[in-house]
């Protein structure tokens, strides 16, 4: 849940604060690759439908399952 709980803040800080983002692609692929992990493990987590939430808002490719 604390892993869930950093890469929501992580990824909504990306998407507030665009100048964070420096390296946004390459951190915008790993929060997704730790949305599948975090999909498969805390299938009913709302921290989960969060970090999907934010990702999608920030444009990046989510599954489909997501939120």
């Amino acid at each position: 849940m604390v892993f869930a709980a950093d890469k929501v803040s992580k990824a909504r800080e990306l998407r507030l604060h665009p100048g964070v983002a420096r390296h946004a692609s390459r951190r915008l692929a790993y929060y997704c690759d730790c949305l599948r992990l975090l999909e498969e493990r805390l299938p009913d987590s709302p921290l989960v439908t969060q970090l999907g939430e934010e990702l999608e808002r920030f444009g990046a490719p989510v599954l489909a399952g997501t939120s």
